[in-house]
């Protein structure tokens, strides 16, 4: 590989790498389908706020977070759980 293709991957890569935040969210992954906070709380018919303070309550338990930027991921089964939680009270 020559100097020049290896110069244009790199600056490829660094700009994918530096945009990644923005351009990617978490809400789809390698192994399936993830909702963030707010695609969640929608799917709930309930407010965000309302996720946060079930959890920070110890309503439900807590939601894994993305890796990467700590952002809450919620799965079809997490959002069952609060879903049957929620009625509960």
């Amino acid at each position: 590989m020559g100097v020049d293709k290896m110069r244009r991957l790199w600056f490829i890569l660094g700009n994918v790498w530096a945009l990644w935040p923005r351009a990617v969210t978490p809400s789809i992954m390698l192994f399936g389908k993830y909702y963030l906070l707010k695609e969640a709380a929608k799917r709930l018919g309930i407010n965000p706020m309302t996720i946060l303070r079930w959890e920070q309550s110890g309503r439900i338990p807590r939601v894994r977070r993305h890796p990467r930027n700590g952002w809450r991921i919620f799965t079809d089964e997490d959002i069952t759980k609060i879903r049957l939680l929620g009625r509960d009270y």
